[in-house]
């Protein structure tokens, strides 16, 4: 992979070893390769650690999130589908975590807005190559002057006239207690929106690891859900 990893070296560095500081994932597993130590455990905890710490803090990204997706729209294409940030809202956040000589990762910090500098070429490449798969990923569209101004026209004019009208959002079938024992044939239009959108971001993922939602992570962070 192209991430980054931190290990702090002498002048002379490791024996062996890069000199470095910031080293590439696959750097890391030569060395653990070198060394003996089990790669995957650990990279495994390390990814349970971010789930569950973004699940601690999931009411206030949600309404974050919401917050920066309350463009209605005076029709309801616009208001289904989201002309502004409803389907483009995102952020990219940098974990801190340090590793100790069992394996067992701790989480120091959670940056909320990382730096995106670059120190170095390998620093820059990675940085680029995060931003550029980052936007794919959430599938940003081409800007639409036109299509704009449109809704921002009818927008304005039905608060001119006062007819305002609510959002009209898609109908749900289920609750997240229901949708378990329900069968395809029985979700609505709603949940199959999910299911689409959810699919489609899935495969713009480029090298990006999705470790939440997985079938195997319903299972196992599921209860921790208030």
């Amino acid at each position: 992979g192209e991430a980054a990893a931190s290990r702090p070296t002498t002048s002379g560095g490791s024996a062996g070893g890069p000199v470095s500081s910031k080293w590439s994932l696959q750097q890391l597993r030569e060395y653990f390769a070198a060394e003996g130590l089990d790669y995957a455990l650990m990279l495994s905890r390390i990814k349970d650690l971010v789930v569950k710490a973004l699940i601690a803090v999931e009411p206030e990204i949600v309404g974050f999130c919401h917050q920066g997706a309350n463009f209605q729209g005076a029709t309801s294409s616009t208001a289904l589908r989201g002309l502004g940030p409803n389907q483009n809202c995102f952020e990219i956040y940098g974990f801190d975590v340090l590793v100790d000589q069992d394996l067992q990762p701790w989480l120091l910090e959670v940056n909320i807005c990382p730096s995106l500098s670059s120190s170095s070429p390998y620093d820059k490449r990675v940085k680029t190559r995060l931003v550029a798969e980052a936007l794919t990923l959430v599938g940003m569209r081409p800007f639409d002057h036109d299509l704009v101004e449109k809704a921002v026209a009818e927008e304005r004019q039905s608060q001119r006239v006062g007819l305002r009208s609510k959002p009209k959002t898609l109908p749900k079938s289920h609750t997240l207690q229901s949708i378990g024992s329900s069968s395809l044939a029985e979700l609505g239009e709603a949940e199959w929106t999910t299911i689409v959108d959810a699919h489609d971001e899935y495969l713009r993922r480029g090298s990006l690891d999705r470790i939440f939602p997985t079938k195997e992570g319903v299972l196992r962070y599921g209860p921790l859900f208030a």
